[in-house]
């Protein structure tokens, strides 16, 4: 899987992970802008500027992270369900103060779309083609501001996403077909396309 890494000034300190729909768990690999950053979830500094976490981190939980320098966060999915329906996934985690207010999109045909979304605002203000989200849970997080998120099946199409009350949040799509993955943050607006053959 590759990606085209970000500039380090676009980088940033806080992020929000959760499972994207229909994923049962998720891993996810941090970068450093700076020698020696600290990071709440790691038990010891990132050593060098553009180093990565030794390991790949795993789990089925909801993760607040925070650092001292700037930094990258990368979510990965190995398939979409424990039995290997779609192929695996990478998508960059946009950091929290790169939420925004709206989101304007088109999805292509072919794939089971998913979009999940994380809010540190009002999550009742938030409406996708004219009609409010529902079924918000809070992330449930050891440490980190109070945020919410939720996840529904989207159609293929164009779509709006917005904050009537301006407030931001992250929107992550998730497309899997059998054979097929494509997982990318509307901010990024990256699409990371895989065929098994």
């Amino acid at each position: 899987m590759v990606t085209q890494m970000p500039p380090t000034n676009s980088w940033g300190s806080r992020f929000a992970l959760t499972k994207m729909l229909g994923h049962v768990s998720y891993s996810y690999r941090i970068i450093s802008s700076v020698d020696d950053t600290n990071v709440n979830v790691l038990s010891q500094p990132i050593g060098r500027a553009g180093e990565a976490t030794n390991d790949i981190i795993s789990t089925s939980n909801d993760v607040y992270i925070e650092a001292d320098h700037p930094i990258l966060v990368a979510l990965y999915s190995e398939s979409r369900n424990v039995d290997s329906e779609g192929a695996p996934s990478l998508v960059l985690v946009p950091p929290i103060s790169h939420y925004l207010t709206s989101y304007a999109f088109y999805l292509p045909p072919n794939n089971d779309w998913g979009l999940t979304l994380i809010t540190e605002g009002n999550r009742d203000n938030i409406i996708l083609d004219g009609n409010r989200l529902s079924d918000w849970r809070s992330l449930s997080t050891s440490s980190g501001p109070y945020m919410d998120t939720t996840s529904v099946s989207i159609n293929s199409g164009y779509h709006e996403l917005y904050s009537s009350s301006d407030e931001t949040f992250a929107a992550i799509l998730s497309g899997h077909d059998t054979f097929e993955a494509c997982d990318f943050s509307l901010l990024a607006g990256q699409c990371i396309y895989l065929r098994v053959l």
